[in-house]
């Protein structure tokens, strides 16, 4: 039997703009990379006057639902949903008490948390999960003034960090929050301060901490009572993790270089190693944001003075996300990119009208779409015609050894 005539590739490309579609494609032949539907996520809200609406997007799950928050200029933070295919963002109106609120994370059964500052409290943040109508609060420890929630896995376990923003006293602490239960997981760091970053389905939850006091970041992942040290960034001397997938692999940023004269770097923890990922060329910070089941990562790097960048890192290779871009494509910056889940969609910001949070989906081509185009059409027949009787080419469609007219007919079958 042949292959068929739609596969999946990898997620690597250029972006052509279709109306209010933007669709990421790929190069030719080399990459084999598929496409990419984009969808602006839009915050309802209009700010007055022609004040433009500051949409930050935060975190995203496997339906395609989208947290963060919007602010207006001048105004507060407001915690923000956008459900996926089922409508417009909504205004997470959590309290009447809310002054402030963010939303951090999201689970595939919609269940959300993040902080909020409420009247009365003029510390700072509390801890919030919202199950459809149904809030909860988290209250920091004993002593404490603020407690920051910030992942939350598929069983609605929650992990952050709680502790005493005005005197360090009791300090910061990892948290794991479970069914109203708050567990304090800082006797078991053996360190002054931790502060958990996320957690995973098996409830595996990674962060960063401090030994001693003034001493640097260094990651850990905890599990079940056990803490492993992940140790600093290769070359470098810390390492902060922001995210772990379900086989426990984790990434985030380190510092690398002489003290002072420090740049962040993204890294990746696997298996027990600590691989620098590097930066795009001409960046001196990079930030490793998401990861998902199939080991590729999504952040951004920086420069002074100019904007952020998104990347996706995948087998190896760090890409600029703004190196796909065609010139016409409505899409004009990729800045941020925040998530990505466990079927390669990639919650990104970036300048598209404004700064928006977009959706990139990866669609499947056919297998004729020799440019990664995102159809079959004369360049893609021209391409087969250059490897006409070759014996190992991607335009031997049939997998019957040669590129031939059984090939073309494949080509003119699916044209257009």
């Amino acid at each position: 039997m042949g292959r068929s005539v739609k596969r999946h590739r990898s997620p690597i490309g250029s972006i052509c703009g279709i109306g209010a579609v933007i669709v990421i494609c790929g190069s030719a032949i080399a990459g084999k990379p598929p496409c990419y539907d984009v969808t602006a996520v839009v915050p309802k809200v209009q700010c007055p006057g022609d004040d433009p609406v500051s949409a930050s997007p935060i975190s995203m799950n496997d339906r395609g639902d989208v947290v963060g928050f919007y602010a207006c200029i001048g105004a507060y933070d407001h915690a923000i949903a956008w459900w996926g295919s089922s409508g417009p963002i909504d205004i997470l109106d959590l309290t009447p008490e809310e002054t402030n609120s963010r939303a951090w994370a999201i689970n595939n059964n919609r269940v959300i948390c993040g902080t909020v500052a409420l009247t009365g409290n003029e510390y700072g943040d509390l801890g919030f999960v919202l199950a459809g109508s149904e809030l909860s609060i988290i209250q920091p420890f004993e002593g404490g003034t603020q407690a920051w929630a910030l992942a939350i896995n598929g069983s609605s376990q929650v992990t952050g960090y709680a502790g005493d923003n005005v005197d360090g006293d009791p300090p910061w602490t990892t948290f794991l929050w479970e069914d109203g239960v708050m567990t304090d997981l800082g006797p078991t760091m053996e360190a002054h301060t931790s502060r958990g970053a996320d957690i995973n389905d098996p409830g595996v939850i990674t962060g960063n901490r401090r030994i001693e006091e003034g001493s640097e970041a260094i990651g850990f992942i905890w599990e079940d009572g056990e803490v492993t040290d992940l140790g600093p960034i290769a070359g470098g001397y810390t390492s902060e993790p922001e995210a772990i997938n379900n086989k426990r692999q984790v990434v985030g940023r380190g510092r690398v270089g002489v003290k002072g004269e420090y740049q962040w770097h993204p890294f990746l923890w696997s298996d027990g190693e600590m691989t620098d990922l590097g930066l795009l060329p001409g960046y001196t910070k990079g930030y490793a944001r998401d990861i998902n089941d199939g080991g590729v990562i999504v952040g951004d790097c920086d420069v002074a003075d100019d904007p952020c960048i998104g990347f996706l890192w995948q087998d190896g290779t760090m890409y600029d996300l703004n190196d796909l871009l065609t010139p016409d494509c409505p899409a004009k910056l990729i800045v941020h990119a925040k998530a990505i889940d466990r079927n390669g969609n990639i919650l990104t910001k970036g300048l598209y009208n404004g700064y928006k949070g977009l959706i990139l989906s990866p669609v499947y081509s056919s297998i004729t779409d020799l440019d990664g185009d995102c159809d079959t059409t004369v360049s893609d027949l021209l391409i087969l015609l250059g490897e006409w009787s070759k014996t190992d080419s991607p335009a031997d469609f049939n997998e019957d050894g040669i590129v031939d007219v059984q090939d073309l007919l494949a080509l003119l079958a699916h044209w257009g």
